[in-house]
Order: C-alpha cells, then structure tokens, then sequence
C-alpha cells in the first residue's frame, strides 16, 4: 500500500498511485445513445452510455461512463 502526508495528513491509495512515467494504454469504447425531441418545445433530451474496455500497465477492466443531457434548438 503506498501512501502520502500533506499538511499533516496522511493519504492511503491502493490501487492509483502520482508517478511521472509514461504508459501505453490500449481499450476500446462503445457508445449507446437515445434521444428525444419535446413536441412543440425547443429543447431535445438525450441519454448516453458508454461502456468501455482498458488494458493499462498490466491491468484490464470493463468500466462505465454515462451523460444526460439538454439541448435547445433555435
């Protein structure tokens, strides 16, 4: 377990730890999406969902991202 102090605390990661080196990472992302115009409204509301695959300095995940949004139309 690596660990740091600041300002007299200290801070414990497991996992993610500051270092200045360089990685290659490689993944892959998929993105789903639905949206929908309001009738006889300006405004357009829309949902997405990203799952996505990452392969970082010898670790692989499957993790998730998500957004919801409103536009307007003019």
């Amino acid at each position: 377990m690596r660990y740091y102090k600041h300002k007299g605390r200290t801070y414990y990661y497991t996992r993610y730890y500051n270092d200045d080196a360089r990685y290659v990472a490689a993944g892959a992302d998929l993105i789903l999406g639905l949206e929908y115009k309001m009738p006889d409204l300006p405004f357009v509301l829309g949902v997405d969902y990203k799952p996505f695959f990452e392969v970082f300095d010898g670790n692989a995940g499957v993790y998730h991202d998500a957004a919801l949004s409103l536009r307007i139309i003019l």
